[in-house]
């Protein structure tokens, strides 16, 4: 409270002089570009219309200083001054000189035989300073926090591979004398190379084979040992003994070392653990999202039996509604031994969307949009969804509303209205147009299992037929009312253990046009798709599907009922470039029939993360056959269930302009009237 304290003494009078420390009037910061005021701001503890005094003021200028630190300016220098006022008051300033930024100039290692210094470096989030570099990432920025996440990731990658001993010793941070560069040099002591010796599971829990455990151990006697194999044992037995009811099962291991053999052995020990229930949920963060929107994505309440797994269940499922940047799912001592209360901590993020679209592919040519989104619709977890696009071949108009839980129950609901128009003159010398809206509802069958359910109706028009088009095309201009009743069945399932994305979903779809209207046919699809973690960012990824149209009552199927193939679809032939043709107008007919099968593997090019390139290797086979009775089939060729295919690779690059994607296809099954194509490119943005 005071700056001053003096006691005198005369005459035998006592006085007490003091000088009171001013009160803040003002803050100000000058010379603060790279980092907003209020950012600065937040690391205060001086406030306005609080006590000043220097020392305190010292210590937010080096909080201000660690501050500019952590952003990579080291060079930085933050002082403050004060300005005196009336009335015993002071503007506080601090003065800033940002400097430049303090890049990595080079990174070393000591004590590294079995690996290089590459490979060290491929490992680690540091970088060294190159322009182009610098352009995409930060990680060439000095950070003493990620290079303490650099030396953990260099233990692990050891252990990882075999070095169970490993030490590394603090990184060694030289900066230049000019206060520009770092550089950065790690320590190492490798130690032997292990292998992996016995391994035992060892439990007492009632319906559980240890034999069986022991084969989600995915090594074998003599290969190297690696922490990671350990660890996803681990998991594996846990999840085990979880999905056979024992929901507070824990693995206790165990490693056995012996230096002289460098083997060692393994041992699990699964335990039944403690019994513990939720005595309840504390939702932290949302403060837009109600707490009933998160709450029901869990299928736990206060009461239960507390289970890991379900609480995994419950964090993905938060992750992909998309309306949080972070998700965080713990759990604390409650207020007894058996009881704990579990903590979901979310930070929300935005949820609405005003996008417009730019692209060009050589399938669609080019195409722009413009959109309105919003996810989570006044925090009640609907979204609405509203979108304009406009493209060489297709204009489109759609709104759309979904429900994810209507009337408080696991079922979703959905209305969607639109208007497509699409030009298809190139392929099949036809212009089509539909009107219409389709209500839905969708909701779990069982585990893993959805089914959907809607009803569309829609007003069809194709237009601007020439005389010179196929009669097939030339019955089909007209006006059409087209009712659709539609069942979907998918189950999908996801394999985290297996890679980030691995999983498989395998959908199947009936529509019933017919109820009421003007077309009467059944069209089906079988659709199953599978990604794979292959190796190390390295994913493998299958689609295939298969469909069929069965008219009834007489009716013909048109050139719009008909399924096409080709471009993006079936890569290597153009858009509708394969199955029936008429030999004379050479216009794609379509067919009744179709399968596809697409393969592809997609993997990392070396260049790093930051970059966004990678590269891709693809096979696709299909076709499409069955022309039906509509109109003269007497020229028609290709109507035959033959097989085409083709091979490629392609380069994918996640640009800060947006996705781009290159493919060069070679066909290697064809037919003589087949549309073929080279070279496919896409891109696209939303700005």
């Amino acid at each position: 409270l005071f700056r001053d304290v003096r006691i005198t003494q005369t005459n035998g009078q006592v006085r007490i002089i003091i000088a009171e420390n001013p009160v803040v009037s003002r803050i100000y910061f000058e010379g603060n570009d790279a980092l907003k005021t209020e950012e600065l701001e937040a690391e205060l503890t001086l406030k306005e219309r609080t006590v000043f005094t220097p020392s305190r003021a010292e210590a937010d200028a080096r909080r201000i200083l660690n501050l500019y630190q952590r952003s990579g300016r080291y060079a930085a220098k933050v002082e403050p001054k004060i300005i005196e006022r009336d009335q015993n008051r002071v503007d506080v300033v601090f003065e800033v000189f940002e400097g430049e930024k303090t890049y990595i100039e080079n990174i070393g290692f000591v004590g590294n035989e079995a690996f290089d210094d590459g490979d060290l470096r491929g490992q680690i989030l540091s970088e060294e300073y190159s322009f182009l570099r610098s352009l995409f990432s930060a990680a060439a920025v000095y950070d003493q926090d990620r290079l303490a996440v650099d030396r953990e990731k260099i233990v692990q990658f050891y252990r990882a591979n075999g070095f169970a001993d490993i030490t590394v010793d603090p990184a060694f941070v030289r900066i230049s004398d000019n206060e520009e560069a770092f550089s950065i040099v790690f320590t190492i002591i490798e130690g032997p190379q292990y292998t992996f010796g016995k391994f035992d599971v060892v439990t007492r829990l009632p319906g559980v084979d240890p034999e069986y455990l022991k084969t989600l151990v995915e090594a074998e006697e003599g290969d190297v040992f690696s922490q990671l194999v350990v660890d996803d044992a681990d998991e594996h037995i846990t999840l085990i003994a979880e999905e056979r009811g024992y929901a507070f099962a824990e693995v206790r291991t165990s490693e056995s070392k012996n230096r002289e053999t460098r083997v060692i052995d393994m041992t699990f020990e699964l335990l039944e653990g403690r019994k513990v229930f939720i005595e309840r949920i504390d939702i932290i963060g949302n403060v837009r999202t109600r707490d009933n929107v998160i709450r029901r994505e869990f299928d736990i309440v206060e009461g239960d039996p507390f289970n890991r797994t379900n609480l995994r269940i419950a964090q993905r499922a938060l992750e992909r509604l998309n309306y949080f940047s972070k998700v965080e799912v713990s759990e604390t001592a409650g207020t007894a031994p058996d009881k704990v209360v579990v903590v979901v901590k979310v930070e929300e993020q935005s949820t609405g969307e005003l996008s417009l679209g730019a692209g060009f592919s050589t399938v669609d040519s080019y195409v722009a949009s413009v959109g309105l989104k919003e996810r989570n619709l006044l925090g009640t977890g609907r979204t609405l969804d509203a979108s304009f696009s406009i493209g060489s071949t297709s204009t489109q108009i759609d709104v759309a509303l979904i429900e994810p839980y209507l009337l408080g129950r696991d079922v979703s609901g959905s209305l969607d209205v639109f208007i497509i128009e699409e030009d298809f003159e190139d392929e099949s010398s036809y212009e089509s147009s539909d009107t219409g809206f389709t209500l839905g509802m969708g909701f779990n069958l069982a585990e893993f299992n959805r089914l959907k359910l809607s009803y569309t109706l829609k007003q069809e028009e194709i237009t601007d037929v020439p005389s010179t088009a196929s009669l097939s095309i030339q019955e089909s201009e007209g006006e059409f009312l087209i009712s659709t009743l539609s069942a979907t069945h998918t189950h999908a399932r996801d394999f985290i253990r297996f890679g980030p994305e691995a999983g498989y979903s395998i959908s199947s779809t009936i529509d019933w046009n017919g109820v009421g209207g003007d077309v009467t046919y059944v069209q089906t699809r079988l659709k199953a798709s599978g990604n794979y973690e292959i190796f190390d960012d390295v994913n493998a990824k299958i689609v295939g599907e298969v469909g069929q149209i069965f008219t009834y009552g007489g009716y013909d199927s048109r050139i719009n009922d008909r399924f096409q193939l080709g471009g993006f679809q079936l890569r290597g032939f153009e858009r509708a470039g394969i199955g029936p043709r008429d030999s004379v107008s050479d216009d794609s007919l379509g067919g009744e029939k179709y399968t596809v099968v697409r393969s592809e593997v997609d993997f990392p090019l070396g260049l790093g993360e930051d970059f966004g390139f990678r590269g891709a290797a693809y096979a696709d086979a299909g076709t499409v056959w069955g022309v039906g009775e509509r109109g003269s089939t007497t020229n028609v060729v290709g109507d035959e269930a033959k097989m085409r295919a083709a091979v490629g690779v392609g380069l994918i690059w996640t640009s800060p302009f947006g996705p781009l994607r290159f493919n060069l296809s070679y066909p290697v099954l064809e037919e003589s009237f087949d549309k073929t194509e080279t070279f496919q490119f896409s891109a696209g943005t939303r700005f």
